[in-house]
C-alpha cells in the first residue's frame, strides 16, 4: 500500500505547502493574475479544490466499478476536462479563501480514509485518468497530490512575478 500511502503523505505536504503559501499573501495577491489565460492565484486555488474532490470521487467510482467486475468506463468519452475547469472555477468566483481551505481539508479527510480501506490489490484495480489515460488506482490516487504540487508550483512563480502559461490537462 505504499504508493497509496504516499498519495496521503505526498497531499498533506503538499496542503500545508499550500497553506503557508495563502497565508503569506494578501488577498490583493492572490486575486491579480499570475498565469496568461488571466487566472489568478485564488482561481488556481479554486481549481485544486475543485479537482481534488473530482479525482478523489473519479477513484472511489472506479474502485467500485473494479471489485464489481464491470469495466471501468473512459471520462474522456463524455468530458472535455478543459471546459469543466473553466466552468467549475467560474461557480466558485464568490467563494472565499477559507472556502478553498475548507474544501482541501475535506478532500484530505476523505483520501485518507477511502486510503485505509483499500488493500494491495484494490491499488491495482485497473483506473483511468479524466482524460482516458489508463492506470492502477494507485495512480490515479497519486495524482491528486501531484496536481496539487503542479499548480503550486505555478503560483509561486506567478506570486514571484512570473507570468506562467496556461497548464493543459
Amino acid at each position: 500500500m505504499e504508493i497509496s500511502m504516499n498519495a496521503g503523505l505526498l497531499f498533506d505536504n503538499e496542503f500545508a505547502s499550500i497553506l503557508s503559501m495563502i497565508d503569506s499573501h494578501t488577498e490583493d495577491d492572490l486575486t491579480r493574475p499570475i498565469r496568461d489565460d488571466g487566472w489568478s492565484a485564488f482561481q488556481i486555488l479554486s481549481h485544486l479544490a475543485i479537482s481534488s474532490r473530482g479525482l478523489l470521487s473519479l477513484a472511489k467510482a472506479q474502485y467500485r466499478a473494479g471489485i464489481g467486475g464491470q469495466e471501468v468506463p473512459n471520462p474522456a468519452d463524455e468530458f472535455d476536462v478543459d471546459r469543466w475547469n473553466v466552468e467549475q472555477v467560474a461557480l466558485w468566483a464568490e467563494r472565499s479563501l477559507d472556502d478553498v481551505r475548507t474544501a482541501l481539508a475535506e478532500t484530505q479527510q476523505r483520501l485518507h480514509a477511502f486510503i485505509a480501506e483499500l488493500s494491495e490489490a484494490d491499488l491495482e484495480l485497473p483506473a483511468r485518468f479524466v482524460t482516458g489515460k489508463p492506470m492502477k488506482l494507485a495512480q490515479l490516487l497519486g495524482a491528486i497530490p501531484y496536481h496539487l504540487g503542479i499548480h503550486r508550483q505555478e503560483i509561486e512563480r506567478g506570486l514571484a512575478g512570473e507570468i506562467a502559461p496556461s497548464i493543459a490537462h
